[in-house]
């Protein structure tokens, strides 16, 4: 039996953001407590096109739940996307803190440092990322042009 926060995630997945925000709303009802219902309610704004809503939930629920990587990455993953690059870097920091051995999230604060001019920062994190993923194409493709532009 799948529940009640999967069948939201599977609506949204599937492009019915209208149905996930009422499942999403419909779970939170029940479940406040649960962070990644919050998360979820915060991408459905996303996907809506309602980013600013999507980061201010984002945000607040990073602040009530401080050890869920997934709220500070996607919070960090809309404001890069939004183009504020300086921002997104605290959260993607806290999200590698909380999950060390998450290679997509290294690799996101390393191109966020890259788009920033931050190469020394943004090697070492691409170096981060390449441990628990090598051979990743799309790693190895980042950290081999930044190392030839901007290696040690």
């Amino acid at each position: 039996m799948t529940s009640p926060l999967d069948q939201a995630f599977a609506l949204l997945a599937a492009g019915r953001a209208g149905d996930a925000r009422a499942a999403f709303d419909a779970v939170l009802a029940q479940w406040p407590d649960l962070p990644d219902a919050h998360r979820g309610r915060a991408l459905v704004d996303a996907r809506l096109g309602r980013a600013d809503l999507a980061i201010a939930a984002l945000s607040r629920a990073g602040a009530r739940f401080p050890s869920h990587a997934l709220l500070h990455a996607d919070l960090g993953r809309l404001l890069a996307y939004g183009g504020a690059h300086a921002d997104a870097i605290g959260p993607f920091e806290r999200a590698v803190a909380l999950a060390p051995g998450a290679a997509d999230l290294w690799f996101l604060l390393g191109v966020t440092l890259e788009r920033l001019q931050r190469f020394h920062g943004a090697l070492d994190a691409l170096r981060e990322a390449e441990r628990p993923a090598p051979g990743n194409p799309r790693i190895a493709s980042a950290l081999a042009g930044l190392e030839l532009a901007h290696g040690d």
